[in-house]
């Protein structure tokens, strides 16, 4: 038996093995992205039993076989129920989880993108905005933690300041009202569309999660994250698609 690590974590997959196990892919704070064996824990009186699902946060005691590590203790310290709640947030944080475990590697850190998905689970499981628009600031946040960062502070052909009217996810950034710039893609958006993103960008993560979007404007940055996210990460996430049938 290899040392003890203790560490905060999250659950992102879980996977049944044989009659009472199960192998969980948790994201954790000292260790990055680890796949853990947990033994005996689907059987009604075992005591991770909570800490062993999808969404669980908690403190995990591990230590590394030779396969995966091993889980030795865990205590649960949030639960995100409120998610379960309702079928759209709750598909909206398998979301989350899939682009997690999808953008990040075992053993890696991955601290700055953990914090993010906690920050974007309570916002949504405590309703402080709709889980829309919550999903569209991870994204943003979330690319530019993993070096996809749009370049938003001026236009990206000839750097004026002043006359931002659209987004090309094939430049990578926003571009300004001159008809010369000869670009396919272009999105174009509003000034509110504008601000929310270079907000997001700007700002501590604490604090992204604190404003408004009208309808258009939302539809605007869904519409841009979602071309951003597929071009650069080149994935179909399956939880997005059924989003489409709720």
């Amino acid at each position: 038996m290899g040392n003890q690590i203790k560490t905060k974590a999250i659950v992102l997959h879980e996977m049944p093995i044989g009659d009472y196990d199960k192998r969980l892919v948790l994201l954790t704070k000292e260790l990055g992205k680890i796949t853990v064996f947990v033994k005996g824990v689907r059987r009604s009186n075992s005591k991770m039993l909570s800490c062993a699902q999808v969404f669980a946060y908690g403190d995990f005691i591990v230590s590394k076989g030779k396969n995966c590590y091993n889980v030795y203790e865990a205590q649960l310290i949030e639960y995100f129920h409120g998610l379960r709640m309702d079928m759209e947030d709750l598909t909206y944080g398998m979301y989350l989880m899939e682009f997690v475990d999808y953008t990040t590697h075992e053993d890696m850190d991955n601290v700055d993108l953990m914090h993010l998905l906690l920050y974007t689970l309570n916002a949504i499981n405590h309703k402080r905005m709709p889980a829309r628009l919550a999903i569209r600031i991870f994204e943003l946040k979330a690319m530019s933690i993993l070096g996809y960062t749009p370049w938003v502070n001026d236009c990206a052909v000839c750097h004026d300041e002043n006359n931002i009217k659209f987004f090309s996810t094939q430049i990578g950034g926003f571009l300004c009202h001159d008809k010369t710039h000869l670009v396919k893609d272009k999105i174009k958006i509003n000034g509110a569309t504008v601000y929310a993103i270079r907000y997001v960008l700007s700002k501590p993560m604490k604090d992204i999660f604190s404003f408004e979007l009208d309808q258009e404007a939302l539809l605007e940055l869904e519409f841009i994250m979602n071309q951003f996210v597929s071009l650069n990460l080149n994935k179909k996430f399956k939880t997005l698609d059924f989003l489409l049938t709720l």
